[in-house]
């Protein structure tokens, strides 16, 4: 087994097996490069010291992509060189890996779409930043910025236009009624995240509040969550609007 460190936190390791590659034809060196590129994005807007300060593992499983926060464990599913398919995977889990447990059954549901979203965000902003080679962390990507947006656009296909019309959401959410027996729905948590993805790509700087979950009351309602979110928040007015996804 070969142990590579993030060039930017050697804290951070990527696991692999010389014997038996599970991520196939995917260089180790070029999977940190993307991976790097994700941290990069998302330390743009959130606390630094949140993430580099906890060591963490990544290796491939099968019953990946999971993120075991308390033992400092992300597995991915990711291989050859599906580029987006690992930073999707990897924005998710380090999305999981930045909030502060714990996390109450009642508000998975909500973690697990904060996290779609996170990964439809850093998507966004890896074409984004890639297409501007001259100015771009990371060059070597440069040719790939196409396809980070195709991933979205294939999630799309799969996970949003199925549904017959198009979904009010706040209908929709009101009717739920597996939110804390099933909170990884991607299907329905892929549709509260596209709702939400415009408020954090104008508002970027929210991405840092989801850090004082710890603080908020998570034993009562949603809306009380919501609520107690916001007055811990320096971003009350974009929190209503995230408030205003689910409630009039």
């Amino acid at each position: 087994m070969s142990i590579i460190p993030f060039p930017s936190n050697a804290n951070w390791q990527l696991f692999t097996e010389e014997q038996n590659n599970h991520w196939g034809r995917a260089k180790p060196d070029d999977i940190i490069l993307v991976l790097e590129f994700v941290k990069f994005v998302f330390e743009k807007y959130i606390d630094k010291s949140n993430i580099n300060n906890k060591p963490l593992k990544l290796q491939y499983s099968n019953d990946g992509p999971i993120c075991y926060r308390e033992l400092g464990l992300i597995q991915l599913k990711a291989k050859n060189e599906n580029w987006a398919e690992f930073a999707y995977q990897f924005a998710h889990e380090l999305c999981h890996f930045a909030i502060i447990a714990p996390v109450y059954d009642k508000i998975r549901w909500f973690e697990e779409t904060i996290c779609e979203t996170a990964s439809l965000f850093i998507l966004l902003a890896l074409e984004h930043i890639s297409n501007d080679k001259n100015n771009s962390p990371y060059p070597q990507l440069h040719d790939y910025a196409p396809c980070f947006t195709e991933y979205i656009d294939n999630m799309l296909n799969l996970l949003l236009y199925p549904e017959p019309t198009p979904l009010n959401i706040k209908e929709y959410f009101a009717n739920c009624t597996d939110l804390e027996s099933n909170p990884i729905n991607r299907q329905r948590n892929f549709h509260f995240a596209m709702k939400l993805i415009p408020i954090f790509v104008k508002n970027p700087e929210l991405w840092n509040d989801i850090i004082s979950w710890d603080k908020c009351d998570q034993s009562g309602s949603f809306k009380k969550f919501l609520s107690d979110w916001k007055e811990l928040s320096a971003n009350k007015t974009i929190i209503d609007k995230i408030i205003a996804v689910f409630y009039d």
